[in-house]
């Protein structure tokens, strides 16, 4: 998987310019929140925490009714 490696090689800029390309955007690719996780732990483990948090922010209703939301920010505010 692109953002799994993405994650393993730590290069969150061929990650960012995929998850926000438009052929992307039209799939449900986004909305695995297994996948959303890898990548927003790839952004977070970078220092991109600004852009985790809008993703987060603007995504809220896709994750609200998810229990890995809470997985996703428990691993980010543990580690800080």
């Amino acid at each position: 998987m692109f953002f799994q490696r993405c994650f393993e090689l730590n290069l969150p800029q061929p990650a960012r310019r995929l998850w926000t390309s438009q052929s992307l955007a039209n799939t449900r690719i986004t909305n695995n929140t297994y996948i959303c996780q890898v990548y927003y732990d790839l952004l977070y483990n970078c220092g991109m925490y600004e852009e985790v948090l809008k993703e987060f922010q603007e995504r809220y209703d896709v994750f609200k009714h998810s229990q890995n939301c809470l997985l996703i920010g428990k691993h980010n505010y543990c580690t800080v």
